[in-house]
């Protein structure tokens, strides 16, 4: 099967109960967008290189998400938010020799513990940020050359409208236009990172979530 989720949104209280949890060929292309999770867990195991797993612009409140492969399968993360909880690459190595390129970028790790057995290769975690404090210093590695990504030492000012409860403040220069592509080509044109509702269009790419925008 080849399940794709578009604007799910499911609730767990904190523990172990899961969301989702993939081994032993249950789904060979796991595609998630445009969705929330909140509590529970997510356990990842593909065990095919055929195996894909592409998650984008989704929200990970306090959920404990676990990417255990058994195989060279295919990764990609982009413009997610991870609030809290704990993200764990169970792996080592990571993304080995002849498996298809890892790539998570454009996210936004806010109080979320990361965990990994052994750093990424060069280039597959970049321009996303991060929010660091005393007591949580964890980020993916290794860390990207070139300062791509962003730092921020309190989370930030997120802003309310409707359903939505991360939008970015309209004074934010962090995150705004510093991710690793263009909106369109990350598929966000139509999307927004502000209450005022005013699509990303033709600029460079939010790090984090992005809504749909109610506005022409």
């Amino acid at each position: 099967p080849k399940p794709p989720f578009r604007l799910t949104e499911l609730c767990l209280p904190p523990g172990r109960l899961r969301h989702f949890a993939n081994w032993g060929g249950s789904f060979a292309d796991l595609d998630f967008q445009d969705c929330r999770f909140a509590g529970g867990e997510f356990y990842l195991s593909p065990d095919s290189p055929s195996h894909s797993t592409r998650v984008k612009n989704c929200s990970f409140e306090r959920v404990r998400f676990t990417f255990h492969p058994y195989a060279r399968a295919a990764l990609s993360f982009y413009n997610n938010l991870f609030k809290d909880g704990t993200l764990t690459i169970d792996t080592d190595p990571p993304n080995p020799a002849g498996s298809p390129a890892w790539i998570i970028r454009d996210n936004l790790f806010d109080g979320t513990r990361v965990t990994q057995l052994a750093d990424l290769p060069a280039g597959a975690a970049t321009h996303n940020g991060y929010v660091l404090t005393s007591q949580n210093q964890t980020r993916l590695r290794p860390i990207p050359s070139g300062n791509t990504d962003r730092i921020l030492l309190a989370s930030p000012r997120y802003e309310v409208f409707g359903n939505g409860r991360y939008y970015l403040s309209s004074g934010d220069l962090v995150l705004t236009d510093r991710g690793s592509r263009s909106a369109a080509a990350a598929g966000l044109y139509h999307h927004t990172t502000r209450v005022g509702q005013a699509k990303e269009a033709g600029s460079a790419v939010d790090i984090g979530l992005h809504y749909i925008a109610l506005s022409g």
